[in-house]
């Protein structure tokens, strides 16, 4: 099975890397700065990963 399919796993290396970035950059960056870091490690750790994407959300019928 390919890894970005292990389920038990992924979670487990997705919280080592946060860990470990956090610890190399330090905080106060935006997410964004964290979240692509953290897509780019993964990445080369060979899981499977996609960017946050935007979706549709409306609240009480308008549109947002």
């Amino acid at each position: 099975m390919p890894r970005h399919w292990d389920i038990h796993r992924l979670p487990r290396i997705a919280v080592n890397c946060v860990f470990h970035i956090h610890r190399e950059i330090g905080r106060g960056l935006l997410e964004s700065a964290y979240e692509t870091v953290i897509c780019k490690v993964l990445w080369q750790e060979g899981s499977m990963v996609e960017r946050q994407r935007g979706a549709p959300l409306t609240h009480r019928e308008a549109p947002k």
